[in-house]
């Protein structure tokens, strides 16, 4: 277990691939991530000044430097809110719904491994990324759960999805921004549903390309500054910054070993927070990608169905493309929950 205020996502599977090599042989002689020294970022340190402080004194110096262009980014996105951009989402328009409830201290922790193949087929056909493919499986999956429960809002849910800034080969701390997705619940339509979520994440990508890692972590405070407003108490929870966080965290792209092991599969088991009842994490590799569903087992029963969703969500996106039909023991990789 590693506490998130030491290392995100990113830094945390680099950790860990680090005790794992593409040799079997070699991989036997590999040290255990925790008689590491992990790397720190590439910001400078003043003599005797704590990391974090240097990470403040870096970003503040950055963010100055790159105020226009930040200005100049909400700008342009606040000229597109007033006119209706189809693809910009805004932190306050995820409606209120059960995944937005308090939460206890039970959990429901279900993993699965599905194709990377598969996915990435599907992908070409929408010239979108995998992370899209999957958004929309994510969506059609929490569709389904929600009608079983008598509970999908009218508008579609929102994702806050993390977005890596890291520019280095660092081992520890927090470099992420938020991008807000539309996992496109609203339609039943599963094609549709896919363009909904390449819609959303393209126009963040298009914001995203032209910032560098500061002002992109400034551009998205502020963007998320009015939704996060209504976690406050005795504000309306009629509309909320977002309904579920998905976090996609990429992989070993090749076969690895661990103590002379063939990695099977790696299950992320991320957070929860009041407010956000339901964390998504994935892990994609170069065959599979490696789902890790956590929950709050009071808020939301039998979170585990997600599993079978999630499957059948990707063959409906293939059927409705006119893929041939996978044959089912080959769909699904490996359950657990």
């Amino acid at each position: 277990k590693i506490h998130h205020s030491v290392a995100d996502g990113v830094a945390a599977l680099r950790l860990a691939l680090k005790s794992m090599d593409a040799d079997p042989a070699r991989s036997e002689n590999m040290a255990a991530p925790w008689e590491m020294r992990p790397r720190r970022t590439s910001h400078t340190l003043l003599p005797g000044q704590p990391h974090f402080m240097a990470s403040l004194r870096h970003m503040s110096i950055d963010g100055l430097r790159g105020t226009p262009a930040v200005a100049k980014a909400l700008q342009a996105t606040w000229h597109d809110l007033r006119a209706g951009h189809p693809d910009l989402v805004s932190s306050t328009q995820a409606p209120y719904c059960i995944l937005n409830s308090r939460i206890s201290a039970s959990r429901r922790f279900s993993a699965q491994s599905y194709s990377m193949p598969r996915i990435r087929a599907v992908a070409k056909a929408f010239s979108g990324s995998s992370n899209d493919v999957v958004l929309a499986m994510c969506g059609a999956a929490l569709r389904r759960y929600l009608s079983d429960m008598n509970a999908l809002p009218d508008r579609s849910l929102i994702a806050a999805v993390p977005v890596s800034i890291r520019r280095d080969d660092g081992e520890s701390g927090n470099e992420i921004a938020f991008a807000l997705a539309n996992l496109g619940t609203a339609t039943s339509d599963p094609l549709k549903r896919v363009e909904i979520v390449k819609g959303s994440m393209d126009y963040a990508k298009a914001r995203f390309r032209s910032l560098s890692g500061p002002q992109l972590l400034a551009y998205s405070l502020a963007m998320m500054a009015p939704g996060a407003a209504t976690l406050l108490p005795g504000i309306s929870q009629r509309r909320r910054m977002a309904n579920v966080v998905i976090s996609h965290v990429p992989g070993p792209r090749e076969d690895i070993y661990w103590q002379g092991c063939k990695l099977q599969g790696m299950y992320p088991a991320s957070l929860l927070l009041d407010g956000f009842a339901l964390n998504i994490t994935l892990i994609s590799r170069h065959d599979a990608i490696d789902f890790g569903i956590l929950a709050c087992r009071k808020s939301l029963p039998n979170v585990q169905r997600l599993l079978g969703y999630l499957e059948d969500a990707l063959v409906e996106i293939e059927t409705a493309l006119g893929f041939a039909a996978p044959a089912r023991k080959l769909a699904v990789v490996r359950r657990r929950a």
